[in-house]
Order: C-alpha cells, then sequence, then structure tokens
C-alpha cells in the first residue's frame, strides 16, 4: 500500500507542476497556410495545326512548371513530349502567363495525343490536360469533297508570314501556296492554318530553327474550283501524283510565273523555293529542280525548286522534300539499283561544282570524301559519321554520310546528319551574305555542337507523331535540266 501510494503522489506531481496548468502540444505550432493557384479560362483542346496559345494564372507562392506525356519511359518516368513547349517554365507569386507553342500533328499513321502541364506553387498544384488531334482527322472534319467554288476574287492575294530579322544578312525568299482549298477554306483560316502549319514544320528541325530569323516566308493564295487533290477534281495548280509510288507534281510554270510576277524577284529567283501544300490525305512528296541561268561552278548550291507535300506525315514530309530544295540534298535511299559510270560522272562534273548533293558521293576514299573533315575530327565520333554504301538509290556504287538521317529514314523522325546540317548551314550563309561571304569550318562546329549526336536519335513512340514504317520512300528529285526562266518562256 506504501508503494502504491508514492507512485500515484508522483504521477499527481507531474501533472500539477507548472503555472498555467495542462496545455495542448499543438497550441503554439503556426497555423497552416495553404498556397492557391487560380487559372483562368483557358484552350485545352486543339486542331492538327500549329498553334500557339497563352494561359493566365494568379498563384500565392512562386510557381514551376513541369510537362509530362501518358508514355512511361524505360526508367519508369514519364516521357517529356517534344511537340509542346511552355515560356516562362518558372516564376513568382503573383500574376502570371504562359505562352504554349504546340507543334503540328502530323504523324504517318492517325494517332491524336495528349500531354499534362502541371503547376507547382508552393504546396499547391494544378495541372491541365493538352489534348491534339492528328492534321489529317482536322481537314477530314471540314473537308466537302463535293464542294465547288463560287467566288475566286481572293485567288492571287500575297501576304508574308514571318519577316526576315537579321541586320546586314539579305533575306532568303520562301513561298507557301496549296493546292485543292477551295473559296470557303480559305475564307474561313483553313487554308492560311496549313500555310502556317507548313512554316512551323519545315523549321523544326536544326539548322533551320536556329537560322529561321534569316528566312522571310511569302504566301500566295490559290483558289481551287474543287476541293481536295483528287482524280476528276479541277485544281488551280493542277497537282497530280500517282499511285504505287510517292511521285508528286503540278503547274511548275504557273507556279514560277506568279512567283515572278507577285514579287518581282529576278536574279533572287535562283535562290527561292516554293512549298505546295496539296490538300490529300495522302504521303505524297516530291521535289522539281531546275537549273541556274548560268551554271557556276561555285558550290552555291543555286536553282530554283518546288516542294510538293501531301498532308499524310505531312511536318518530316515538308523537312525532307524542303531539303531537297533548300540545301539541294540528295535521297540516301537504298534499292537494288546501282550507281552507272555516266551517274558518277554527272556526280562528280555537274552536280559536285554547283554545290549539289553534298550529302551523297561516289567514291568510298577517305580522303576524297565530301565529308572526309568530319571523319577526322574527334569531336564527331558519338556522331555516327562514317562511309556508308547505299544511297541516292542504289545499292552499289553512291555513298551516304550515316546510317540513317532525315534523308533516308524522315519517317522515323531522325534528324539530319553533319554534312547535311553544314549544306545547310552554307546555304543560309551563301545566300544571306552572298558570294563574298567565306565558310569557317571552326564557325559551324562552334553552332553544331549542339546537335552533335542528335541525328541518331529517333523518335518512334506512341503518342510524339512520329511511327516506325517499313520500305517508305519518297520519290527522288525531278530535275528539269533547264532554268526558271526557259520554264516560263516556253
Amino acid at each position: 500500500m506504501k508503494k502504491l501510494f508514492l507512485i500515484c503522489f508522483a504521477a499527481f506531481a507531474l501533472t500539477s507542476c507548472g503555472d498555467d496548468g495542462p496545455t495542448n502540444p499543438t497550441e503554439n505550432k503556426p497555423p497552416v497556410v495553404y498556397d492557391k493557384i487560380l487559372l483562368e479560362d483557358h484552350q485545352t483542346s486543339f486542331a492538327g495545326y500549329s498553334a500557339t496559345t497563352n494561359i493566365k494564372f494568379e498563384s500565392t507562392a512562386d510557381w514551376r512548371i513541369k510537362i509530362t506525356s501518358d508514355e512511361v519511359s524505360s526508367d519508369g518516368s514519364y516521357v517529356t513530349p517534344d511537340w509542346l513547349t511552355v515560356e516562362p517554365m518558372e516564376g513568382s507569386a503573383g500574376n502570371a502567363e504562359l505562352t504554349l507553342k504546340i507543334a503540328p500533328n502530323c504523324p504517318y499513321s492517325y494517332d491524336d495525343r495528349q500531354a499534362k502541364i502541371s503547376i507547382y506553387a508552393g504546396n499547391a498544384m494544378k495541372s491541365i490536360k493538352i489534348e491534339q488531334e492528328n492534321l489529317v482527322a482536322t481537314i477530314e472534319d471540314i473537308m466537302d469533297p463535293a464542294y465547288s467554288s463560287t467566288d475566286f476574287s481572293r485567288d492571287g492575294e500575297t501576304y508574308v508570314m514571318q519577316n526576315a530579322n537579321v541586320s546586314g544578312a539579305k533575306a532568303i525568299n520562301l513561298v507557301f501556296m496549296g493546292d485543292g482549298f477551295t473559296d470557303r477554306l480559305i475564307a474561313d483560316g483553313t487554308y492560311d492554318n496549313f500555310m502556317r502549319t507548313a512554316m512551323e514544320s519545315f523549321f523544326s528541325f536544326e539548322p533551320y530553327k536556329s537560322f529561321r530569323d534569316y528566312f522571310t516566308c511569302h504566301v500566295i493564295t490559290f483558289v481551287s474550283k474543287d476541293e481536295t487533290v483528287a482524280e476528276g477534281h479541277e485544281t488551280a495548280l493542277r497537282t497530280y501524283y500517282e499511285s504505287g509510288n510517292t511521285s508528286i507534281g503540278g503547274d511548275n510554270e504557273k507556279i514560277i510565273r506568279y512567283i515572278y510576277e507577285k514579287f518581282g524577284f529576278d536574279e533572287e529567283m535562283d535562290d527561292v523555293m516554293a512549298i505546295v501544300v496539296a490538300n490529300s490525305e495522302t504521303r505524297h512528296g516530291t521535289c522539281h529542280f531546275y537549273n541556274q541561268e548560268a551554271m557556276k561552278p561555285d558550290e552555291s548550291g543555286a536553282g530554283f525548286t518546288i516542294a510538293y507535300s501531301a498532308l499524310l506525315d505531312f511536318r518530316n514530309t515538308i523537312t525532307h522534300e524542303g531539303s531537297h530544295g533548300f540545301a539541294k540534298l540528295d535521297d540516301e535511299y537504298v534499292t537494288d539499283d546501282v550507281m552507272t559510270e555516266e551517274g558518277k560522272d554527272t556526280y562528280e562534273n555537274i552536280y559536285k561544282p554547283v554545290g549539289w548533293f553534298k550529302n551523297v558521293d561516289v567514291t568510298d576514299d577517305p580522303e576524297k570524301i565530301k565529308w572526309s573533315h568530319f571523319l577526322s575530327d574527334s569531336r564527331y565520333a558519338s556522331d555516327d559519321i562514317g562511309i556508308f554504301e547505299g544511297a541516292a538509290y542504289c545499292a552499289e556504287g553512291a555513298y551516304r554520310p550515316s546510317e540513317n538521317s532525315m534523308m533516308k529514314d524522315s519517317y522515323k523522325g531522325y534528324g539530319f546528319n553533319a554534312p547535311s546540317r553544314e549544306a545547310i548551314y552554307y546555304r543560309i550563309h551563301r545566300i544571306a551574305y552572298g558570294p563574298e561571304w567565306e565558310y569557317d569550318y571552326e564557325e559551324f562546329v562552334k553552332y553544331d555542337a549542339q546537335n552533335i549526336g542528335e541525328s541518331r536519335k529517333t523518335r518512334t513512340r506512341s503518342g510524339d507523331g512520329f511511327r516506325y514504317v517499313e520500305n517508305i520512300a519518297h520519290q527522288s528529285p525531278i530535275i528539269h535540266n533547264k532554268s526558271w526562266r526557259d520554264e516560263i518562256s516556253k
């Protein structure tokens, strides 16, 4: 009993000490403050075109952005989509505005895609789901193959989508146009959307992306009588394509004449490229070459070109065909053909002196091949540069610089190999600064450091607009052995 009494007394003493008596253990902790993110109304669903939009919000704390897709990579993390960019990616508490840039969704297949933008501010988080349908679905939603135009008043209108903006540099002129678009598709903005999507597609790969400000992008509006390019349809540029291959063409004489008359180009025409968007749910693409008015052996790569592209796999086709036309790159496709001695002579004595086809050669001598300087440069050791037999639709006698590239496997999402990037870089600067400009290899390498290794990467994930497709090759460039002036003087 005495022991029990002592225990009880000690417990009473412990609970009774202090001046204020019993306390709440959480009473002195500061209250929890819950941060807030208040979003304004914003667009979340987009058509297959390229698009730019803004999202405004207010936050009570500093914030940051994370962008993910629904796809999980091999290490278990969510994949960051390459078709959606957000600026800025972080900011301070208060009012904020995000700018979203959405690339065109032009896959070989018909996939829609989605991504999630997460805004984190203190202990608060808001997510925004962005959805984009594929480009072909977009046009299918509004297409009416039975419709015929009645108003041709806007035919021949011109406007500028982008002006060159580099001090001291001559503007590089690209002229975009469409065929198979009727008056109603022009009136409702569909035509303009496709022109802007074609422009964004062209600038979606390096080096075009970095040197975009050197280009002025014009548009000529052509009103077609019938909607879509199809057999039996009357269209403004009389675009045709062949079944069984990807060859496509149109009224080249009309295209050249309109450009010459509308923009007042003369000597500049040898540095101009036209890009024709054919309103057709096919993967046709072909580039048409015209000789320089005077074929000068100056490696300038000059010569007027027309790059045609239909709508399926539009982004990659525009870039592939546009690079035939702009930088005079050759196809790196491989078939069972063999490069003939006559063909080798043409490459060596006709194409090489004027700067055409710098990414294909007819020798395998590492000291003489066009890209020998890359083979001996250790800085390009990780860039897959070598001498690969098979190019220009030949399995033997023609050589390409890399196993895969935009000019061989554009449908898989490959970028340009180093010799092709160099040719594009060279052509941009040669037009912008004239024949006085001198190429500096070290300056190119300094720019190109960001791209080394990139051409080896392929984007074949579901949801990012790329698909692996076997045995898909575009028609090789069609070379018209005459100048642009000869074409409109016939």
